[in-house]
Formats: C-alpha cells, structure tokens, sequence
C-alpha cells in the first residue's frame, strides 16, 4: 500500500478498490484505514470523486467502529466536498464518541 501511495498515480485506484472490497471485512481496521487512505490520497486531485466517495462511504455504517473512523479520515483525505453530508452527523455527535474529533477534523480540510 506505500508503494502504491508513492507512486500517486490515480491508476492504482481501480485495482486497490477491488482488493479492498474483497478483504475488507478481514482486514483489521488499521490496514483498512490506510487502504482506504491511500485511495483517497490517489483520487483527491482528480475531478470527479463521487465513485470513491461513495465507495468509501460504505464503510461509514460498518458494525467496527475503527472501520467507521477510517472511513471517516479517508474522505478527509479525498477533500470532496460531497462528503460533507455524510461527516455531519458524525462530527456532531457525542464528544466522547470515537468518530467526532476525526470527522471534525475531516471537515475543517
């Protein structure tokens, strides 16, 4: 997955989201989260963002809650302004849950 960031090349995008979809519910949310952050990283300077967007977005109703946040930081690494419905409720939710700072922080990027 580094290598794959180095290389900032929004081509690595396709396959990366196919390997994601089809580990993702064993991977642990760590490797989830910065899988799921290095193809936001690839795509955030593309014009049209909704397939990541939505494809990240998935993961924003996942039982594990690591899931959750790591959705939530990829889209703040994606920078669509699309996303900002879906990061809303998260960053006003209660202080003390695991995904408000981190959906705060993914809306003030």
């Amino acid at each position: 997955i580094a290598a794959i960031r180095r290389q900032d090349d929004p081509a690595w995008g396709g396959p990366l989201r196919g390997r994601i979809a089809q580990l993702a519910n064993a991977l642990p949310s760590r490797s989830l989260g910065t899988a799921l952050d290095t193809l936001a990283f690839l795509h955030r300077n593309e014009p049209q963002k909704r397939e990541v967007r939505e494809f990240i977005s998935v993961f924003l109703q996942h039982r594990k809650e690591g899931h959750r946040v790591a959705a939530i930081n990829a889209l703040g690494t994606l920078g669509d302004d699309g996303a900002i419905s879906a990061l809303e409720p998260f960053a006003q939710g209660a202080a003390e849950a695991a995904e408000t700072k981190p959906a705060e922080a993914a809306l003030a990027r």
